[in-house]
């Protein structure tokens, strides 16, 4: 007779009789699953960096001091500062960073030229710019602005856009101006000392340059077009190794925007403070922004087209959008 070899280890000896097949999978399927879980979430810290000078850093600032980020479970490192959109975006090029609030012009351009690979998780400000020219030019007058300089801080940025979009509306052409690049920290002097008739800049440039009386605004909030402001992105292989973690920080976002527009007085103080601006501009600023969570989509295929009209990308409007934004990220998606 053949004898029989037993086996090294009994089902029987690992779980009672009375458990079956399928029980046992189960309990194994969920003892796995948690563990990894809680690895995972453990040891992930966000690496977070924002634009310097810029009103859209006291949507992070809130956040973390309001403790939105504790509230939803999210770990940020120490935040970096950049002095521009484009070094921001750079540092996702090179991996460095996890999240960014930056200009929409720098995330569409880095992410259109596969410089970056990015994910848009949410809006963090909308129509933060404006045209603010000097006592030379009539408010709205079209007339007055031919053959006058106006500054703007670089060429496909939102600015350039706006400008575009205001010569529509107020019935004349970029054509008929003097476009001039100047650094957004020069553009408040130039506008004061006559070296441009105008500037089209971010708050709190606008805020500043009317409380000194160095200009007034060319058209009026009401009236100024639709424009992108700042976007909250994050690299994509970071969104798909850590999708929970990065529906978590977009409700903090949330959570954040809605308490700076109801708590305007707080949001002040903070704002004050990170950025060293005096109470009465960041009272102002805050009047001409607004911070949402929502992304403008259709103002942002609108720029994007701006973009590939000017050769400053070479991609398709809804292609590039549909690339960059992922909907299973967007608040109204997680909330």
């Amino acid at each position: 007779m053949h004898s029989v070899r037993k086996p090294l280890l009994s089902f029987g000896l690992l779980f009672p009789r009375s458990f079956s097949l399928l029980s046992v999978l189960i309990i194994f399927t969920l003892l796995v699953a948690s563990a990894g879980c809680g690895e995972v979430e453990k040891e992930t810290s966000v690496r977070v960096g924002y634009v310097e000078n810029d009103l859209s850093q006291l949507a992070f600032f809130t956040a973390k001091e309001e403790g939105f980020f504790d509230k939803r479970r999210v770990k940020v490192s120490e935040p970096r500062g950049f002095g521009a959109g484009t070094s921001l975006m750079g540092e996702f090029s090179a991996g460095n960073l996890d999240i960014g609030y930056v200009n929409s012009g720098a995330a569409i351009i880095f992410s259109g030229r596969e410089m970056a690979e990015i994910n848009v998780l949410a809006q963090v400000t909308l129509e933060n710019s404006s045209l603010v020219v000097s006592e030379r030019i009539k408010p709205g007058d079209a007339g007055t602005l031919k053959r006058r300089i106006i500054g703007i801080p670089g060429r496909g940025t939102e600015q350039d856009f706006l400008l575009h979009r205001i010569a529509k509306k107020a019935g004349f052409s970029v054509e008929d101006v003097q476009v001039k690049v100047i650094e957004p920290e020069r553009m408040l002097g130039a506008l004061s000392s006559g070296g441009v008739d105008g500037i089209v800049a971010a708050e709190p440039i606008p805020a500043k340059a009317i409380l000194q009386g160095a200009g007034f605004e060319f058209l009026s909030l009401e009236e100024t077009p639709k424009h992108p402001g700042f976007l909250l992105v994050c690299r994509k292989q970071f969104a798909r190794e850590h999708p929970s973690l990065m529906r978590r920080f977009v409700l903090a976002h949330a959570d954040a925007c809605d308490f700076i527009e109801k708590n305007s007085s707080q949001s002040e103080g903070l704002a004050c403070r990170i950025m060293e601006e005096e109470e009465k501009v960041m009272r102002k600023a805050l009047e001409r922004v607004e911070f949402s969570y929502e992304p403008e989509t259709g103002c942002l295929m609108d720029y994007v087209g701006f973009l590939k009209d000017s050769g400053i990308i070479d991609v398709e409007p809804e292609r590039l959008l549909e690339d960059i934004i992922d909907e299973n990220f967007l608040p109204r998606k997680v909330s």
